[in-house]
């Protein structure tokens, strides 16, 4: 509710604290909520998150993730240019109190300001306005690709389509496997003609995903996951979750089950790149 300056102070929101204040009253144990958040319409960061250009990705990223962007700002702007580019937006943003401002200097004779999102309750405006966004392209996506890709073993194929996938989303859970895992997890969902099972538990351990077709007599696949911090890394990722997927018998509960074709993928990312290998 706060992070705004005014004359070298720090300025929270009045409105926000007084309804905290007055839910305590009635209730001990309330908790504060972004009120402003729920009550307006946030139609800027909506059109601004619908319009972006894909360059703009990054920054909102480097902004959710608490860092700082600089831009230029341009003082002079009119509401019916503001959505003629991306930089009348982030000065939109800016003078319309979505962003903050934490520096300024002058590049010839150009002022560039270094932008971040104020508080924690600006900040739930902008994730929900980019989980909304993402599940609208996932939703949108021709996976028809992705699961040809699969089903043949294509696995330059796979790791092109998920690839391409990633650099559509904006993260903002850090690049660990746990977002990777939820990510090609609900990737997989809405590719559809799999019944598609998550952490499964197998004889030794919990697989990554597993998809089953709805007969026996299809082919089953079995993904195991790895992150890595850099691109080197990526082929041993893969070697790494295979082994995992032949060391814990990953296998073996699909063959239980009457499974006689099945495939294993060792599948390794590192931030919106993918590399895919099969046993």
């Amino acid at each position: 509710m706060g992070g705004y300056l005014f004359g070298g102070k720090e300025i929270y929101n009045p409105c926000s604290i007084l309804k905290y204040m007055s839910e305590l009253a009635d209730y001990p144990d309330a908790f504060p909520s972004p009120y402003w958040a729920v009550s307006c319409s946030n139609h800027i960061i909506k059109k601004f998150v619908e319009d972006w250009e894909f360059h703009a990705r990054d920054d909102i990223e480097e902004l959710i993730a608490g860092h700082t962007i600089e831009k230029s700002v341009r003082e002079s702007i009119s509401y019916e240019n503001i959505y003629d580019d991306q930089d009348s937006l982030w000065n939109l943003l800016f003078f319309t109190g979505y962003l903050n401002q934490s520096g300024r200097r002058i590049d010839e004779r150009t002022q560039c300001a270094k932008f971040a999102i104020p508080n924690y309750e600006i900040l739930y405006i902008y994730k929900r306005a980019v989980e909304r966004w993402s599940s609208h392209q996932l939703q949108s996506a021709d996976l028809t690709p992705l699961l040809e890709s699969l089903k043949s073993g294509d696995t330059d194929g796979i790791a092109a389509c998920i690839s391409l996938e990633l650099r559509k989303t904006i993260c903002f859970f850090d690049y660990a496997e746990r977002y990777y895992h939820d990510f090609l997890t609900e990737l997989l969902r809405r590719m559809g003609s799999y019944i598609v099972r998550s952490d499964f538990p197998s004889n030794y351990g919990r697989s990554g995903i597993t998809l089953r077709p709805l007969s026996i007599h299809g082919r089953a696949l079995v993904l195991e996951l790895k992150a890595v911090s850099s691109l080197r890394e990526m082929e041993m990722g893969c070697d790494e979750a295979l082994g995992q997927i032949a060391r814990k018998g990953y296998e073996e509960s699909l063959k239980d089950d009457g499974y006689q074709e099945i495939t294993c993928y060792g599948i390794c990312f590192c931030l919106k790149e993918c590399l895919v290998k099969k046993m």
